[in-house]
């Protein structure tokens, strides 16, 4: 759900009855989204959280280790959610050019949809996305989800450059360009909402085209028209 659905002043509450932990860590969450977006990462503390929520700094501290730790698991939250819909595209038995079209549309549909978390997870200082690693690490790394959402791209590539349908010589760089190209239009159209685009699904599949053509091999040059 996007912070956008809740109101800016959220009611102070007390002391939660045992066994209701999860409702408490994830008004927390929604506190400090709404503080990290309105007031920025770096203007927000763990006392303004608290004070938010009406609770003391050390109620925090029983969900989180620090102030980076609740961001990174928010981030974790929306890339969760990311990858459960990139999965849902690889497990359709579908033209496989069709897929990366798909997994382009679903990251742009997901992005336009939660908006808020976008920003986040994009837009704001991560003090800790320096260390992100490159491989996929173990489930309960807070970069799990992002991490194994972009090799569901690289996975993709390496079925298709293994079985000699698209020109790639480096799957994880390709991966990095369609990625920057998606993510490139979601900020643009996150930042100039008021341009006269085109509708969505028409950008979609003009970059598509223009970013997908230059894949394919010789003998697949007509198989992009099927994506669609």
């Amino acid at each position: 759900m996007s912070i956008s659905e809740h109101p800016l002043n959220f009611t102070p509450v007390g002391r939660k009855p045992r066994g209701q932990g999860f409702e408490r860590k994830a008004e927390i969450m929604m506190a400090a989204r709404d503080l990290f977006l309105r007031d920025g990462v770096a203007n927000t503390s763990i006392r303004k959280i608290a004070s938010r929520l009406g609770l003391s700094s050390t109620a925090i501290y029983v969900y989180f280790r620090d102030k980076d730790d609740l961001l990174l698991q928010l981030c974790a939250e929306t890339f969760a959610r990311l990858l459960a819909q990139f999965e849902a595209v690889t497990r359709d038995p579908t033209n496989p050019f069709a897929r990366l079209f798909e997994l382009m549309r679903v990251y742009y549909d997901f992005a336009m949809a939660h908006p808020d978390e976008y920003r986040l997870t994009y837009f704001v200082e991560h003090p800790r996305f320096d260390c992100v690693p490159k491989d996929v690490p173990e489930q309960d790394s807070p970069f799990y989800h992002g991490v194994a959402a972009f090799h569901v791209l690289v996975t993709e590539l390496e079925h298709l450059a293994g079985t000699g349908n698209i020109a790639c010589k480096d799957p994880y760089l390709t991966a990095q360009v369609l990625w920057a190209n998606a993510h490139g239009l979601v900020s643009a159209r996150l930042a100039m909402p008021d341009f006269p685009w085109h509708p969505s699904a028409q950008v979609l599949e003009e970059s598509a085209r223009v970013t997908l053509t230059g894949l394919l091999t010789r003998d697949d040059a007509g198989k992009l028209t099927t994506i669609t």
